[in-house]
């Protein structure tokens, strides 16, 4: 059975999705690592966590693999 999700719903997921990145990105900056990751399940229930995902790491020149149980991500 599919399950409707409102645009609101949407947005929230979304929001979401790019605030977990950012506190995980801010992190690592701040640490002065090269690299994190994050837990598949920090996305659990966001539809398009994948789409979200991308634009993310596009927008602040991180490399990732989806592969796994944790979505790393490289600082480029």
């Amino acid at each position: 059975m599919v399950e409707h999700i409102s645009d609101r719903e949407l947005e929230y997921l979304k929001d979401g999705d790019f605030l977990l990145l950012q506190i995980n990105y801010d992190k690592a900056i701040k640490e002065g690592k090269s690299d994190f990751e994050i837990h598949h399940s920090g996305f659990e229930g966001s539809p398009h966590f994948e789409k979200h995902i991308r634009q993310f790491a596009f927008q602040n020149n991180l490399s990732y693999d989806l592969q796994g149980v944790y979505i790393k991500f490289h600082i480029l």
